[in-house]
């Protein structure tokens, strides 16, 4: 069980909106959190899962009306998390790894994937490695202002990571990141044009590596 506090912003910065008018009586932001988990483990395998509930009090809120400034909410914020995982080793070298959330929360706005789920495989051939990994994040959508609105869609990340070890001392390895080039965007209103643009975290990208050990 957690209890936690989030304090007032009283500071302008690259994180927070410009605001022209502060509010002195902003109370501390209240967060109270308990989590269960459960483990199964075998030989070869590992299962888990973990339930996580939260209340958030006095919620510090970000208005609407100009000048814009942060309130807090008389409303109570709940979420309620499940998360599951499941690794299974084929041998000491090769396992593929299950994990994934769904959450739902209460709050009038919510600014992040409420689903997700991941795969990763491990596989050894003699000299090679191979990795591969697949992410899923749900989209997610609000109002940011009257007039702008913030829609990001589902992201699909895939990840494939290939080296080769012709001696002990030198790794060649080639790697390509967010191959669908489909992974989950990060939103930026821009309300003074009434508009959002969205950015992926990283571009569609494939790197050629050597690695030599003296």
């Amino acid at each position: 069980f957690i209890h936690s506090y989030g304090y007032p912003v009283f500071i302008e910065n690259s994180s927070f909106p410009f605001v022209f008018k502060q509010d002195s009586n902003l109370k501390d932001e209240e967060s109270y959190e308990t989590a269960t988990e459960l483990h199964y483990k075998t030989d070869s395998s590992t299962s888990s899962v973990r339930f996580v509930y939260s209340v958030v009090e006095n919620g510090i809120t970000l208005s609407y009306a100009n000048p814009r400034t942060y309130y807090n909410s008389d409303a109570q914020s709940q979420f309620y998390g499940v998360y599951l995982s499941h690794e299974y080793d084929f041998d000491r070298r090769n396992k593929i790894v299950f994990s994934g959330y769904a959450g739902k929360s209460n709050a009038s706005v919510v600014k992040s994937s409420e689903n997700g789920g991941m795969v990763q495989l491990y596989d050894a051939f003699g000299k090679i490695d191979v990795y591969n990994e697949l992410i899923y994040r749900s989209g997610y959508s609000y109002d940011e202002t009257p007039t702008t609105r913030v829609a990001v869609r589902d992201g699909y990340d895939y990840t494939i990571s290939v080296s080769y070890h012709p001696t002990k001392d030198l790794t060649l390895s080639i790697k390509g990141e967010n191959l669908l080039d489909r992974a989950i965007q990060t939103a930026y209103p821009i309300p003074a044009r009434g508009v959002t643009e969205y950015v992926s975290p990283f571009d569609r990208t494939v790197r050629v590596g050597v690695k030599y050990v003296f």
